[in-house]
């Protein structure tokens, strides 16, 4: 994955800061940074939410299992910022984490840049419609605006920047 800049050193600060955060069932965590064109997440969800599995996976299934909920996240559909923006997915990685013993987590890093920067008020969450186990996003975002938090649900996916 190519470098991000100053906005991957704001969004890894921003996690950082968070240190070793309990690992909550139906809880799953997003930081946002922006900077000029770029915004920068990433996602943090409990594995078992995502996958209905709480480990790496161990058979062909599984694999796939994994394989799929990685192709919708690197292509911009579970994260998806407002459309005035106009926001391509520049860079993605998903991986599976360990967070302590018998937690695993799936972890996802993104990077849009976006043509209409000015205009990217919101993003909306729409894996939380897709992984029916989340019930809740708690998101922290750093920008030209400063520092905000927000939470998003299943019933209010979408959260303002």
């Amino acid at each position: 994955m190519r470098r991000y800049g100053a906005a991957a050193a704001l969004l890894l600060a921003l996690f950082a800061a968070r240190g070793e955060v309990p690992h909550a069932h139906g809880v799953a965590r997003l930081d946002v940074a922006i900077e000029g064109r770029r915004v920068s997440m990433e996602l943090a969800a409990p594995l078992e939410d995502v996958l209905g599995f709480e480990r790496r996976p161990a058979n062909d299934k599984e694999r796939t299992a994994f394989e799929a909920a990685s192709s919708y996240l690197k292509s911009g559909r579970g994260l998806v910022p407002g459309a005035a923006a106009n926001c391509r997915v520049a860079d993605g990685a998903v991986a599976i984490e360990q967070r302590g013993p018998g937690h695993f987590e799936l972890v996802a890093r993104l990077a849009y840049d976006c043509k209409e920067p000015h205009e990217l008020k919101e993003i909306d969450a729409a894996l939380l419609g897709q992984y029916k186990r989340l019930k809740r996003l708690d998101v922290r975002v750093v920008g030209p605006k400063g520092q905000a938090a927000a939470r998003a649900t299943p019933a209010k996916s979408t959260f303002p920047l």
